[in-house]
């Protein structure tokens, strides 16, 4: 099949095939058969896809003052855009409508009602549901605007091309072969009919003989499947490599990520260890979302420099690109000011605060910030092909894509990323003006859209998708996915096109009959392309059990022993194959020297009590995580707030019976004016959203506020004697920093010391053996306080909660024998058994204890894990002592 077509070529014809990757096969295949008959230079061949030499004949006919070149050709991504823009503009759309996924239907349709040769007449007659109504009232706006503006898309070519053919405005070659193509529409048989017409002599070459060998084997699964593929094909490609291996992957644009795992796995069994897999003999047809390449994905983002805002995780992004200027001398620069600005708490931050930050942390980051401000200030409405100069020219003044040499991958994604560009500039024949966010929305939608596969080498294995194989030749094929309720696929007709006209046509997915015979000559085809076919099926899925699909069924049954895969361990089973046990010696946590102090508060013995391992990681090796800013107001950050506000108060107020004296509306407004200055002091200058909560968490807050004062002033006499105090402790050999709210002297004579708290709060974390929130007992202990209250400034709770002697007279201060369940009747005793778990819970730290219970582990999650390595916990052959 592919030596006529090879000796074609050679004698000058012009082969026009069904798609890009066959023509790149021939290409291919003409330069190695050249290069074997020893020639060391040749004519390259006129390989040409359909769609290439149907947008050529146009250019010739335009040339030549054709019927179809004095129309202006509409390219694709201009005629995208133009399906948005008139649906859009709709009435048939909500907001919440996927205006560019109805777009990308809307053109299948168009294209097939072409290819098909469906008259507009009867769609427009024909049209019944509310989507097939839609899309008259679409495509009559899209032919309207394309008659009032002279343009011809890709879809009417053909039709038009016959006209010049007839008329003497084409000139084509007297030989002209077709290859590749599975199914030819109407559309592509009446322009072969109207070349034979016009005298070219046309060739499309028979299918060769069915497959010498054709096999059809069981899989236990899909994965298994896809393994067993792969051994195939290594197994093939290691006893030749010079021989054309493929594996057809049906749902491979769904599976791309895990099949070329598996592939990996098996050709280059190392690669998640050394990174070779990009010299891995496999190729996958399949590309990913441009947008998702790594380089291009930093250019969409680095465009957002130029607003005024930008969330925190964008932002990290770009200060940990590779691709931007400095990435390489201001890396641990970058990281610090990453981790400085998520204590900000915002997840919107304003972009001239960060780069005031910047200029002494990060200068050449702090350049691109001002460069993202100047390139912000000159950016008027324009014209897309102008806005493709700007964002060019503000790429560069930002240095992307970056200070490091670029590997072959990303060197070819900024040849597609400039291919874009120019795809975008072609848009101002449908978007004459528009402003930046609407052009980086049309960039983002095309850059989404558009596929990118780096070219790979050769000799390899071709991974590919069932209609891909279109036209090649193969020495081994094996297709995978072929269960009965696989192939033929079920018929999913275009919602847009009336369903009986699509029947009438004869649309291969209209309806089960015709899915079928589509199935079976696209079947027919793959079968006479190999020599060896191997075809194979999951027995299961879930919970159901397979069968081979019935357009097999005549291919003999064999079993995978029987198919030389090949048959080496994979990597991950080799290396626990290669582990032996070991029995490491004990090698304990040292002390804390005698001459060092670890520092910090009360918390460091709240960590030893809850998850000693936790102290140990946070308070001697310093570890911490990184802070995530949250939307709304931080919990952390409502509570400075109420302290903030009361901290205040008290200052002013300083004994209940100035509370007693002070007026209600004197108190309102007090509470008004603390209110709004606790938010510039707690909160700064916030913009947008934030600032409306802020608006909101005040009048929150002051309800709040008025009903826990109005409780102080039905309390006994006190009077505040500390607000906002801290203190250094001894238990032990610990030196514990304290911070305490507040400090009232009672009618008695005895200290209360209070806690605010804004959320939830119990006593559960006082125990006597193992205080979880030691601050307030340490605190008895040491100052000869006789109570300790929590006051909770809840939506649901306001007063207090807490214990101490029996005289405080406060509601919800407990006695001794009612915190412990009368296992201590006595303030004293209290206090005592305080103080001895607390001197254990120092010794335990100061003498390296870091134990981790293994049924109490979330502290050690989270980012924690990596140094917990607590996920291993439950792993096979990992063993936890607590």
């Amino acid at each position: 099949m592919i030596r006529p077509l090879l000796d074609a070529l050679e004698r000058g014809a012009l082969v026009v095939v069904a798609n890009n990757r066959l023509a790149r096969h021939l290409h291919l295949q003409f330069g190695r058969a050249q290069a074997a008959a020893g020639r060391s230079a040749w004519r390259s061949p006129a390989v040409i896809p359909w769609k290439t030499w149907i947008r050529d004949l146009w250019e010739e006919s335009l040339l030549n003052s054709g019927r179809a070149g004095r129309l202006d050709l509409l390219h694709e991504q201009p005629a995208r855009q133009l399906w948005i823009e008139i649906i859009a503009a709709s009435n048939t759309v909500t907001p919440l409508s996927d205006v560019e996924g109805l777009a990308e239907v809307a053109a299948q349709a168009w294209q097939l009602m072409h290819d098909w040769g469906i008259e507009w007449a009867d769609i427009e007659a024909g049209a019944q549901t509310t989507d097939q109504r839609a899309f008259v009232e679409w495509a009559g706006a899209y032919r309207q605007r394309c008659s009032e503006a002279g343009w011809v898309e890709a879809a009417v070519l053909p039709e038009l091309l016959e006209l010049d053919l007839s008329g003497g405005h084409l000139s084509i070659q007297s030989t002209v072969w077709f290859h590749g193509f599975d199914v030819w529409t109407p559309a592509q048989q009446k322009f072969r009919a109207a070349l034979e017409r016009s005298g070219v002599a046309i060739t499309i070459p028979e299918d060769a003989e069915p497959a010498a060998v054709g096999q059809l084997t069981a899989c236990a699964d899909a994965q298994a499947e896809i393994e067993s593929a792969a051994r195939w094909a290594r197994a093939r490609f290691e006893a030749n490599p010079d021989a054309a291996v493929a594996v057809i992957v049906p749902d491979l644009a769904a599976r791309a990520a895990e099949v070329r795992r598996v592939f990996l796995d098996v050709f280059v069994p190392d690669w998640r260890a050394s990174s070779a897999d990009q010299s891995a003999p496999v190729n996958l047809s399949y590309g990913t979302s441009l947008a998702s390449v790594g380089v291009v994905t930093q250019a969409l983002l680095a465009l957002e420099l130029t607003k005024t805002q930008l969330h925190y995780q964008d932002l990290g992004q770009l200060l940990r690109s590779p691709y931007l200027r400095g990435a390489v001398g201001e890396a641990t620069a970058r990281a610090a000011l990453e981790v400085e600005l998520r204590e900000l708490a915002d997840p919107e931050l304003e972009l001239a605060a960060v780069g005031a930050l910047s200029r002494t942390r990060a200068p050449e980051f702090a350049a691109l910030i001002d460069a993202g401000r100047t390139a912000r200030d000159r950016a008027t409405a324009q014209s897309p092909k102008e806005w493709c100069h700007w964002i060019t020219a503000f790429l560069q003044a930002i240095g992307w894509p970056g200070d490091r040499g670029l590997g072959s991958a990303d060197y070819q994604a900024v040849d597609a990323w400039h291919a874009l560009l120019k795809d975008l500039a072609g848009c101002e024949k449908v978007a004459a003006q528009i402003d930046f966010a609407q052009a980086r929305g049309m960039l983002l939608r095309m850059a989404r859209q558009r596929l990118f596969q780096p070219e790979g080498r050769h000799p390899a294995v071709q991974v590919m998708g069932l209609l891909e194989a279109s036209g090649q030749r193969f020495d081994h094929l094996w297709i995978s996915g072929m269960a009965a309720e696989d192939w033929p696929k079920s018929a999913r007709p275009n919602a847009f096109l009336p369903l009986g006209l699509q029947r009438r046509a004869q649309l291969p997915d209209s309806s089960p009959e015709h899915a079928h015979a589509f199935a079976t000559a696209i079947t027919r085809h793959r079968r006479a392309s190999a020599d060896e076919l191997v075809v194979s099926w999951p027995q299961q899925r879930d919970d159901a059990l397979l069968s081979p699909s019935r357009l097999f069924a005549d291919l003999p049954t064999v079993e995978q022993a029987d198919l030389e895969l090949w048959s080496a361990s994979l990597f991950n089973a080799r290396l626990q194959a290669a582990t032996e046990l070991v029995t490491l010696e004990p090698d304990p946590v040292p002390p804390v020297p005698a001459t060092i102090q670890p520092g910090g508060g009360a918390g460091l013995l709240g960590q030893q009590s809850v998850c000693p391992a936790r102290a140990f990681l946070e308070r001697r090796l310093g570890a911490r995580e990184i802070r995530i800013p949250r939307i709304g107001i931080d919990p952390r950050a409502r509570g400075k707030l109420v302290h903030w506000v009361l901290h205040a108060f008290f200052g002013q107020i300083s004994s209940r019976a100035e509370l007693v004296d002070l007026a209600p509306d004197r108190l309102d407004r007090t509470l008004d004016e603390l209110l709004q200055q606790g938010v510039r002091e707690c909160f700064g200058r916030r913009r947008g959203i934030t600032a409306q909560l802020l608006r909101l968490e005040v009048l929150r807050l002051k309800p709040i506020l008025l009903e826990f004062l109005e409780l102080e002033a039905q309390r006994e006499d006190f009077t505040v004697v500390e607000r906002e105090f801290e203190r250094e402790i001894e238990i032990g050999r610990l030196v514990v920093r304290l911070r305490l709210d507040r400090i009232d002297r009672l009618a008695n004579g005895s200290l209360l010391v209070i806690d605010y708290k804004t959320g939830q709060a119990d006593l559960s974390g006082w125990s006597v053996e193992r205080p979880r929130e030691p601050q307030m007992p340490a605190y008895a202990v040491v100052s000869g306080a006789g109570a300790l209250g929590l006051a909770r400034l809840t939506v649901r709770y306001r007063g207090y909660i807490g214990v101490g002697r029996p005289d405080t007279g406060i509601a919800g201060i407990l006695t001794p024998t009612q915190l412990t369940q009368r296992a201590i009747d006595d303030w004293s005793a209290l206090v005592a058994a305080w103080q001895e778990g607390l001197a254990t819970l120092a010794a335990e730290f100061m003498a390296g204890d870091m134990r981790a219970d293994r049924f109490h582990l979330d502290p050690l999650r989270g980012q924690f894990s990596v140094l917990s390595r607590v996920n291993e916990v439950d792993q096979p052959g990992w063993a936890v002592i607590s």
